[in-house]
């Protein structure tokens, strides 16, 4: 069994010969419960990704009335006109569980150095969502837009 450490990492710890190691088994925050399923938003990543050459996309979740938790998708300086394609693309190959609701546009780094997504710091991107129902409707934003 393991335990939440303060990084939101999921993992456990072993004493062998007087000594304690740690071991990492995941990340609480890499799904979400979307009208009680279970989404992986790492699945959603790698969907996205063929999308976007450089994979400059990440998953959030974040809290909603309705769903429980919704999908959101965050994205790094996209291409102009990028809109219409994106939401033909969702229509057309990404299957209705894994669709995000809100897709928001941001200048800042997605992901650590290291390549883990930075998921925890574009949570409050979505707060004003938490009352919207969706419906089939996506909404496309820019951070600071109003």
């Amino acid at each position: 069994m393991g335990e939440e450490l303060a990084t939101g990492d999921l993992g456990y710890f072993r004493n062998i010969d007087g000594q304690t190691y740690y071991f990492i088994s995941g990340r609480k925050r890499d799904v979400i419960k979307r009208y009680a399923e279970t989404v992986s938003l790492r699945d959603v990543d790698d969907l996205f990704r063929s999308f976007f050459d450089s994979g400059d996309c990440i998953a959030v979740g974040f809290a909603n009335d309705l769903a429980g938790e919704e999908l959101g998708l965050v994205l790094r300086d996209p291409p102009a006109a990028f809109e219409s394609k994106l939401q033909d693309f969702i229509t057309r190959q990404i299957p209705a569980m894994f669709r995000p609701r809100v897709i928001v546009c941001t200048p800042r780094d997605l992901r650590t150095p290291s390549g883990k997504p930075r998921r925890w710091q574009f949570q409050n991107l979505f707060i004003e969502y938490k009352t919207v129902q969706f419906g089939n409707q996506i909404v496309f934003r820019s951070e600071g837009a109003d």
